[in-house]
């Protein structure tokens, strides 16, 4: 059995999207405690992954006031997000196409993991089976600990193919989880994207248990007709 798991942020999603959407939510969900009343200690005032877990941690209210706020959000940059489906499905097929992976997975230390994969049509598609969340004070041990229960569950004779942008971090993610490390940047080196080109999330249904030969088709058409 064959399994490729994708990690979410600056992968399937671009870096410049992420640190926006991280960012306001979060500055938004700021604003909000202080409107209940609530102070924030000082030094709290930005964005961090470890500012976000002290929060979280520290006012029980901050985990759902954040997830409403990164929903809301999302929904305000609609255009900017139709490009961010087309990267993430394209990125998507193309692992369907080199691999013919029976299940595809996300994990991730984005509390927002599920809301970001279904706005980019991925869940409604049916083409990533689960999104697994783990906590990202402890990155590389956690998401190694899932690569190596996915490649367990997966029988003795599975192949786990781990996507993600960072060679250091996420390469020794795979070494310790006991999978293939493959660079994103492998996969957009031959994605295009136009920008007339956007993807509707309820058009069709893809299985990634096979490559799909309307998918390479398309993509065979694209790449001609971009370069004449």
């Amino acid at each position: 059995m064959r399994i490729v798991v994708f990690d979410l942020d600056d992968t399937l999603v671009a870096k410049e999207i992420t640190r926006e959407v991280n960012e306001r939510s979060y500055g938004s969900s700021l604003k909000k405690l202080r409107e209940m009343g609530i102070s924030v200690p000082e030094g709290l005032e930005a964005y961090s992954y470890n500012n976000l877990l002290y929060m979280i941690k520290e006012y029980p209210l901050f985990k759902e006031i954040y997830l409403h706020n990164y929903k809301a959000y999302l929904k305000q940059i609609e255009e900017k997000l139709k490009k961010e489906r087309n990267r993430a499905r394209g990125i998507v097929d193309e692992a369907i196409i080199r691999y013919s992976p029976e299940k595809i997975y996300v994990v991730t230390a984005n509390i927002a993991g599920k809301i970001v994969v279904d706005e980019l049509g991925l869940t409604s598609m049916q083409l990533v089976q689960d999104v697994i969340i783990v906590d990202g004070s402890n990155y590389v041990e956690e998401k190694a600990k899932v690569l190596n229960e996915i490649k367990k569950n997966g029988g003795d004779n599975a192949e786990v193919i781990y996507v993600a942008d960072c060679p250091v971090e996420d390469g020794e993610v795979a070494r310790r989880g006991g999978a293939k490390f493959v660079l994103v940047a492998e996969f957009l080196e031959n994605l295009y994207l136009p920008e007339n080109m956007h993807f509707d999330p309820f058009g069709s249904s893809f299985s990634p248990k096979k490559p799909n030969s309307d998918i390479f088709n398309k993509n065979f058409e694209i790449k001609r007709d971009l370069n004449g």
